[in-house]
């Protein structure tokens, strides 16, 4: 299975969120506060509920001022049911064919998930990243002494909020979980953490202005690091441990960390991107 049917399947797995998706029923879009109110939920709670719902594609989301707006993901949705039905039709056995016995179909079974998985490439990156994103920490605790410039502050807390912000929602509790795995970091703690979580914060406020615009000049400031080796590929492992921590690198994410490669000259595919 695919890692975004996996995610939109945990999103499904909340009693919680499967009540608060019926609120939507003749009602088309609501406010995060008001999504909060008609469950009785606190606001950072009901936001929390609402990041993984949008995470797994079963709402969207646009900002209007300071305020979030959500509504039933029709598009995405029906993406993810067919991925799901096919996934189920898969794992089926025909009629014909007793269990135990696979007549010799066991090869064709891997070919088609070899070619489903090179005609969906980015469903698979996750899965690979997984196993490697330990060894990535473990890599930059290594090279923390190397990793004390404010060309590499500013450049991480750049991906941080590229990552943060990546699907052009900044999501309040989004926002808090990276906050907090920057603080964490065993690596950044070279740095003061009221100033990386001061420099994290203007890069999203860069972002929330003018997503588009906002992600040029935070771009320009993860390439501070392109002078450096070592601090550009750190720049990129942080951007993967950070965006894989709540266990989905979803393809937006993927695609702002590719982008950071770019601006850092180096080729995604060295880090299975």
């Amino acid at each position: 299975m695919d890692e975004e049917t996996v995610v939109f399947l945990k999103a499904l797995a909340s009693e919680t969120r499967r009540r608060m998706l019926t609120h939507f029923s003749g009602a088309g879009e609501l406010s995060a506060g008001e999504i909060a109110e008609r469950n009785g939920l606190s606001p950072s709670t009901a936001s929390e509920h609402l990041r993984l719902l949008h995470r797994g594609g079963l709402v969207d989301a646009r900002k209007e001022g300071k305020q979030i707006y959500y509504r039933v993901a029709g598009a995405t949705l029906d993406q993810r049911l067919a991925a799901l039905q096919e996934y189920l039709a898969h794992c089926r056995l025909p009629a014909a064919l007793p269990v135990g016995a696979d007549g010799g179909a066991g090869a064709e079974a891997h070919e088609e998930t070899d070619s489903r998985e090179r005609s969906h490439p980015r469903m698979a990156v996750w899965g690979r990243l997984k196993a490697s994103a330990s060894a990535m920490q473990a890599q930059l605790v290594s090279r923390k002494h190397e990793l004390r410039s404010g060309a590499f502050r500013d450049a991480s807390m750049a991906m941080c909020a590229l990552v943060a912000a990546a699907d052009g929602i900044i999501d309040p509790a989004e926002q808090v979980r990276v906050a907090q795995l920057i603080a964490t970091n065993e690596v950044l703690q070279n740095f003061a953490a009221d100033d990386l979580q001061r420099r994290f914060e203007a890069n999203l406020d860069r972002l929330a202005l003018n997503f588009d615009h906002g992600k040029t000049t935070v771009l320009h400031e993860v390439g501070k690091a392109k002078k450096k080796p070592t601090e550009a590929r750190a720049v990129i492992q942080i951007g993967i441990i950070i965006g894989g921590a709540d266990g989905a690198f979803i393809a937006s994410e993927q695609a702002v960390v590719r982008e950071a490669c770019h601006a850092l000259g180096l080729p995604p595919q060295e880090f299975g991107l």
